[in-house]
């Protein structure tokens, strides 16, 4: 149950719990440093690069501070990585079912 004070989150889609429990098995916080995030599932980008794409169309995956400074460390909230993977998965699917359909005809 939520707070009345707290916001929803805006999902694109409800991650499974099991995704959720794996990312945190594997980064151990809920909020993940972007640096970690990059390394782990980003090496094809460097830190400049990736830095300067998250959160747009490419890598549309939130970012947020606990702070109000511009030198604050970024994360990325766990739920919502779950929510990202859940999506490209879905779209994989997807696009999967397209190409041996069309093979079929």
């Amino acid at each position: 149950m939520s707070q009345p004070d707290q916001q929803q989150l805006r999902l694109p889609v409800q991650a499974r719990q099991a995704t959720v429990e794996l990312l945190f098995r594997t980064f151990g916080t809920v909020l993940i440093p972007l640096e970690d995030l990059r390394a782990r599932y980003f090496r094809n980008l460097n830190s400049e690069r990736f830095e300067r794409v998250i959160g747009t169309e490419r890598l549309p995956i939130p970012v947020t501070t606990l702070d109000g400074s511009t030198k604050a460390q970024r994360f990325v909230e766990i739920h919502q990585l779950a929510a990202h993977i859940e999506q490209c998965s879905s779209q994989a699917d997807a696009d999967l079912e397209r190409r041996l359909n069309k093979q079929d005809e």
